[in-house]
């Protein structure tokens, strides 16, 4: 059979295009996921959330999602080591899940333990908890406080710890570990007998709240690495803290 040079050559031309196109295509693609994920490794405080919102007494706190898709973090205080939160709800926000419960072998009965959720809806809204028994002769302490990030992104737990001390001006808030993703958050809650004070653990930000406890954040957490805040009290008395990890994927 009689070959057909010309014919060769445009065949060879063509597939040539066809690889460098696919080329092309695939180098687009992975450029794209790339963006997208660093996009989403910016995760910042909800600043008009309103940031460390507390409530003393009562199973309920108000909030104020301000984007659909953040995270939204619960803590309930309670003195009491047999008396827990069974379930945490919202009208705003998606299935809220349990993240860590503490129980206190130093102080004696006190209970801490952290839920969270997505917010699917934005504006002012009540977080109410479900407890085990009757508190009516308890004064729980509900805080919360909601983290975003600059893309859409999907949350979940990571890893929480807890921590107690007695007869002391120092708070060591629990040591956690982050994971081997990219962008994650830490949140902790210290409760403080006396008046809790601001602590100055690089990358952090701390807030005392109105009842003289403390909470803090890092949203900047490198992969696979232990992070234990610390701050003061005054005057010398007992904390209980409780900290968790989350991290956003995109």
């Amino acid at each position: 059979m009689k070959r057909r040079p010309w014919k060769d050559a445009t065949t060879v031309r063509a597939i040539s295009m066809y690889v460098v196109s696919i080329a092309l295509t695939s180098s687009v693609l992975t450029v794209g996921f790339a963006n997208e994920a660093s996009a989403a490794s910016a995760v910042s405080v909800s600043a008009t959330f309103p940031v460390n919102t507390e409530a003393l007494g009562g199973t309920s706190i108000t909030v104020n999602p301000q984007k659909v898709g953040d995270l939204v973090v619960f803590d309930s205080q309670i003195h009491s080591q047999s008396i827990t939160v069974t379930a945490v709800s919202s009208p705003k926000t998606s299935t809220w899940h349990f993240a860590k419960r503490y129980l206190d072998p130093v102080n004696g009965a006190i209970t801490e333990e952290m839920w969270w959720a997505v917010a699917t809806s934005t504006g002012s809204t009540q977080i109410t908890a479900t407890y085990s028994a009757s508190i009516a002769a308890l004064s729980p302490e509900l805080v919360s406080d909601s983290f975003t990030t600059s893309s859409a992104a999907t949350w979940s737990f990571v890893a929480g710890n807890g921590a107690a001390a007695t007869a002391t001006t120092s708070i060591a808030f629990p040591s956690v570990t982050s994971s081997a993703a990219g962008a994650q958050v830490y949140f902790g809650y210290a409760e403080s007998t006396q008046t809790a004070l601001a602590g100055s653990t690089t990358g952090f930000t701390y807030s005392p709240t109105a009842e003289g406890n403390l909470t803090t954040s890092d949203v900047n957490l490198s992969p696979n690495t232990v992070y234990a805040p610390t701050a003061k009290e005054t005057p010398v008395s007992d904390n209980t803290s409780i900290g968790a990890i989350f991290a956003a994927t995109p």
